[in-house]
């Protein structure tokens, strides 16, 4: 089987779980053929001072449509919060909450391919996390092979992931930038506290999968340091890129006034991808040295029920697998960070050997200025029941495929759907929007 394409082993997606024939396929060709529906926790409460909504969007990356509800309202945007991020080139539905607002203010808001729904009060904000999990339904299109074959494929991809009882549970292309993979390279630099290297590679890395006017803009900042230059050629659409930038040019040389013209969410976003990417390299690794995913094996740490930690060892092996069996407990890998504890025996050995290559020590992590990180344990293996639906026809004469499925909160929908395609998770050039 060919090895994952180059964009997934950059971001360390280095290994398939499953080894049958991929689809192939394309995503996304029209943001309705990607689906997230949260489920939320609980009941809204119905008082307090914070207005519950369901924000609607299509096409609209989630940082971005908040700074947008923000203006509309004419309120800070730190009152605005929600519970995690959405794709971009999707069609998603996600609650949010805005503090000190009224349902009439909500339903004046004008924000093309954004509808906003008040739901009522809650006496406290919507937090990171704060959902159950999110619902997709997702059709790949374009498949080259008649319908009786797609669906033939699909069914045994099903068939290898139920009886592996998931995926990896890598962090997908989405927690480092689809378009533009820059975001853990950032965080890198941030950990080394390198603050000038940050900035400037969130500014000046170009990717080409970027739009052209950007791309270029980027290439002449990279060799130029021209801020003001930069400042009038970034495009409008770069708003986060053009508020560093103008701090740039009043303030020359000060990284630190420049870093937070950025927003506490997307600040963190870039060390949390760093400790990803590492993630994502432990799992490889694992995967690659034959270790189970499911199973635990002596040095591994299991995930208990209300997020505590155990340690497996010659004594407990018999009782943490017959836990795992039953759902009660799960393996994890690092989050690194000085309160991640390390897995020891051989699973432990992929984790010390990530940690040694990066050169990074894990108390910097809780170093980074606004944006600390104290590090936590992730578990191991995506627990997922796909159903794809009958293969049909499509407009140009191939196939295609409906994936419904549910997963738990911060799971990737793509690394669920990078073993039914096996290959780039091409999408229409036509589809591409402009920018990131």
């Amino acid at each position: 089987m060919e090895p994952p394409p180059e964009e997934e082993r950059r971001i360390g997606l280095e290994r398939y779980l499953t080894s049958t024939p991929g689809l192939g396929g394309v995503l996304k060709v029209e943001p309705a053929d990607f689906v997230v529906e949260e489920i939320p926790l609980g009941e809204i409460e119905g008082r307090g001072d914070c207005l519950v909504v369901e924000v609607v969007k299509e096409n609209r990356e989630t940082h971005r449509t908040v700074q947008e509800i923000a203006r509309g309202l004419h309120v800070s945007r730190a009152r605005v919060s929600y519970a995690g991020l959405k794709d971009r080139r999707a069609h998603t539905l996600q609650r949010m909450s805005i503090r000190g607002v009224t349902p009439e203010m909500v339903r004046g808001l004008h924000i093309p391919g954004v509808e906003v729904r008040p739901l009522g009060f809650s006496p406290r904000p919507i937090t990171l996390g704060d959902l159950g999990g999110n619902r997709f339904r997702v059709a790949i299109r374009r498949i080259p092979f008649p319908a009786g074959e797609a669906g033939a494929r699909a069914r045994a991809t099903r068939e290898a992931i139920q009886g592996a009882g998931g995926v990896p549970n890598y962090f997908g292309p989405q927690r480092f930038g689809t378009l533009r993979p820059v975001t853990h390279l950032v965080g890198e630099h941030l950990v080394r506290e390198d603050l000038e290297g940050a900035l400037m590679a969130y500014l000046a890395l170009a990717w080409p999968e970027e739009a052209a006017d950007a791309r270029e803009a980027r290439l002449r900042l990279s060799g130029t340091r021209d801020y003001a230059g930069a400042l009038r050629e970034f495009p409008p659409r770069l708003r986060f890129e053009r508020s560093i930038l103008q701090r740039l040019v009043e303030r020359p040389g000060d990284w630190a006034y420049a870093w937070e013209a950025l927003p506490p969410g997307l600040r963190r976003l870039f060390v949390h991808a760093h400790q990803a990417y590492l993630f994502n390299r432990v799992l490889s690794i694992r995967m690659a040295r034959g270790l189970p995913l499911g199973e635990p094996r002596v040095g591994d740490i299991l995930l208990l029920s209300r997020g505590r930690l155990e340690k497996v060892t010659p004594r407990n092996l018999a009782s943490a697998e017959a836990a795992a069996r039953e759902g009660r407990a799960r393996p994890t890998g690092p989050l690194y960070g000085p309160e991640c504890p390390l897995a020891e025996g051989e699973p432990g050995e992929a984790e010390q050997r990530v940690l040694q290559e990066s050169g990074i020590d894990p108390g910097a992590y809780a170093r980074v200025p606004g944006a600390p990180s104290r590090g936590t344990r992730r578990p191991l293996l995506l627990r997922v029941e796909p159903l794809p639906g009958p293969p049909e026809p499509d407009l140009v004469g191939h196939s295609r495929v409906v994936l419904e499925f549910t997963l738990d909160p911060g799971a990737y929908a793509t690394v669920v759907l990078r073993e039914f395609i096996k290959g780039p998770m091409e999408r229409p050039a036509e589809g591409n929007p402009p920018g990131k």
